[in-house]
């Protein structure tokens, strides 16, 4: 019962800062990309929680409590460095394409047609397995939080993330992007004070390698194997287009800290 309340809750928090926030619109330009002035620290906010996803989370997770600070390390900075290299492409893409909307757009006015339905069909392919992962793992986690069918929780989270953004659009996106990635870093460090209260702050220093120490050096063999390579999503370019045409580097670099 307590995980059903805590659901609900969560659902009307969320249309509630939506309702708070934003106005509602039908205008495409402001439902898709927020007239171009979404603001630099709203923006910088949503682009960290965009690669806050279900993988990352479990991934991150498992390579810190196995590999210590190494696997987080390797984790962790191949996707800032990839999002400071984005950094001037998306510059040029803004004073080559100022009045663009997607990345599939960007390549069928740069290449052609056939260039733009190559990339819708990635790009689609893409969207539907990502949001399939997430509700795969969101669902069966809160499945067993609240008792309630697995494929019941799977239509109640995306009905509760459709509905919410129909207000605004991505603008109802982003400021609910920027609550949930501030509630995160909140979780993350009262956890943190929990377990170093319960356990002591040795066990976690004994952690920081790993276990049995094995991960005690970046680049010696065990910690270079764990390094991992990152890449960018579609959501990064429609962010960018929605961003003011001066600001998206500084969001960027926000982000990365």
């Amino acid at each position: 019962m307590n995980g059903i309340l805590l659901l609900a809750a969560y659902a009307a928090l969320m249309f509630l800062i939506t309702a708070i926030a934003t106005k509602r619109t039908r205008d495409p330009l402001t439902f898709h990309i927020a007239d171009r002035k979404m603001g630099t620290f709203q923006s910088a906010l949503s682009i960290a929680l965009t690669w806050v996803w279900a993988p990352a989370l479990f991934v991150s997770a498992e390579r810190a409590y196995t590999q210590g600070v190494i696997g987080l390390f390797w984790f962790l900075v191949p996707n800032v460095l990839c999002l400071i290299i984005f950094i001037p492409f998306a510059k040029r893409i803004r004073e080559q394409m100022p009045q663009g909307v997607t990345l599939a757009g960007y390549m069928g006015e740069k290449h052609g047609q056939k260039a733009k339905r190559v990339y819708l069909f990635q790009l689609s392919t893409l969207s539907i397995f990502s949001t399939g992962v997430n509700l795969l793992a969101g669902s069966s986690i809160l499945a067993m939080i609240t008792g309630l069918p697995f494929p019941l929780m799977t239509i109640i989270m995306a009905l509760t993330s459709f509905l919410f953004t129909q207000r605004s659009g991505i603008k109802a996106s982003v400021v609910t992007d920027a609550v949930q990635i501030i509630y995160i870093m909140g979780i993350c460090f009262l956890f943190t004070t929990l377990a170093i209260r319960g356990a002591g702050f040795q066990s976690l220093v004994d952690g920081l390698s790993g276990p049995g120490g094995a991960f005690g050096s970046i680049f010696s063999r065990t910690g270079l194997e764990v390094f991992r390579l990152s890449d960018l999503s579609k959501e990064h370019f429609l962010k960018l287009m929605a961003s003011r045409a001066d600001g998206y580097s500084k969001e960027l670099y926000i982000r990365k800290m």
